[in-house]
């Protein structure tokens, strides 16, 4: 678990959506900084982020004395490392290394630093935004934090109609939990007297404002233009230095719309590998890759 020393040490030295460690934990388990590496366990599988807080190099010599740093680390089946280093002939006694995700320029965290931004340089997001409020669009800040079924409307029409990258299904699900912090704000926009679109930014971190998830109605124009104007100036008059608009997942859209609205490139594409015991099944991250709070389901669904 974390001490309050480690809290202090991620916060001023992080610099990606990776190092929100708190919202990670909901979904992949128990955090822990080991060195400069954020990682979590659930007792199965060890997640290590090789976006080094530092910004140090990752390499299987790493992996290794990380799996080695804590006793429970040994229970670990599984482990899974993301990073913008790829660990290159990677031999960890007991385990077998699959590669399954090559870096990708789409998919980067994308930032908008506040300092520097002025709707002025925004030419296209200007008249985006003017067209949404022409359409009678209006903007608030959510007081109860739990999510009506508006809410849970939105998010499933999100799932009918876009192909999530399935590990992301975790941090969706846990979005409902994590928005009850105090740390964290929803952000409605009405459409007349109706749910339009949703935004969830948290704000763990002095400084640094981080947009986890949105939804919105794709029939209403401009839903995503004003949330996002509303949370990127919401974000600079409350004092953070930079927001970070997530990543892309691939998606050209998704990228070009986050540079509309001045996003640059936070961090690198990252690389990610799984190693896996001898003896343990190899992960298919194209099928299913379970995380802790889905394996609690399927072990009930397995004794029906």
């Amino acid at each position: 678990m974390l001490s309050e020393e480690d809290k202090k040490f991620i916060e001023q030295h992080a610099y990606l959506y990776d190092h929100e460690y708190l919202y990670y934990s909901i979904i992949l388990g128990e955090p822990y900084l080991i060195g400069e590496c954020l990682c979590l366990f659930d007792g199965e599988t060890l997640y290590i982020n090789g976006h080094n807080l530092e910004r140090h190099e990752m390499a299987v010599e790493k992996i290794k004395k990380i799996l080695s740093s804590q006793p429970e680390f040994k229970k670990a089946n599984y482990v899974w490392y993301w990073g913008a280093s790829q660990i290159k002939d990677a031999s960890i006694a007991g385990f077998h290394m699959k590669d399954f995700s090559e870096p990708s320029e789409l998919d980067a965290d994308r930032i908008v630093s506040l300092k520097e931004f002025d709707m002025k340089n925004l030419p296209k997001a200007s008249r985006d935004l003017r067209r949404a409020e022409s359409n009678g669009l209006k903007m608030e800040v959510a007081h109860d934090k739990i999510f009506s079924h508006e809410h849970i409307r939105l998010m499933t029409e999100f799932m009918k109609t876009h192909d999530v990258p399935l590990p992301q299904l975790g941090f969706i699900d846990g979005l409902r939990v994590y928005a009850a912090y105090d740390h964290v704000r929803i952000y409605n926009v009405i459409n007349g007297d109706v749910l339009a679109g949703f935004g969830v930014v948290s704000e763990l971190f002095k400084g640094r404002s981080i947009f986890l998830e949105g939804f919105f109605d794709r029939k209403v124009v401009g839903s995503s233009d004003i949330l996002y104007h509303k949370i990127i100036q919401d974000a600079k008059h409350r004092g953070a230095n930079y927001m970070s608009l997530g990543y892309c997942v691939g998606t050209q859209g998704l990228h070009d719309f986050k540079v509309k609205w001045g996003a640059t490139t936070s961090g690198p594409p990252y690389y990610q590998h799984i190693f896996y015991r001898e003896g343990c099944a190899e992960p298919d991250i194209g099928k299913r890759f379970l995380q802790w709070s889905e394996k609690l389901i399927q072990e009930r669904l397995l004794k029906c």
